[in-house]
């Protein structure tokens, strides 16, 4: 009896050897697959701060570029409003000059 006893003890630690080691292997694949799963994420995380970084730096540059064309706009419009103040003041440098060129004419017919 207390063989038979001693044979179901070890027949019993056998099975639960056998079934711990199933619990290991399984404890060990599903540890595999979260760090795998683990190290895409952390991949696909590099690979999403490297995308924004890209697009952050192309936004500066468009932002840089803006501005650049801004100022140039700004410039230009004041050249512009510079040339129309000019060639008003032409225009009546003219006008007073025409109006100096008659009365002249004037005085010096009334003269001789």
């Amino acid at each position: 009896a207390n063989q038979a006893n001693e044979e179901l003890v070890q027949a019993a630690r056998t099975e639960d050897n056998h079934v711990l080691a199933q619990g290991r292997t399984a404890v060990a694949a599903t540890v595999g697959r979260v760090e795998d799963k683990i190290k895409a994420l952390r991949h696909e995380m590099e690979d999403d701060i490297q995308r924004a970084q890209e697009e952050l730096q192309l936004e500066q540059q468009e932002a840089k570029l803006a501005l650049v064309e801004f100022e140039e706009d700004v410039l230009q419009r004041i050249q512009n409003s510079r040339n129309e103040r000019w060639s008003i003041y032409e225009h009546d440098v003219q006008q007073l000059q025409n109006g100096l060129t008659t009365a002249k004419e004037e005085i010096q017919g009334k003269i001789l």
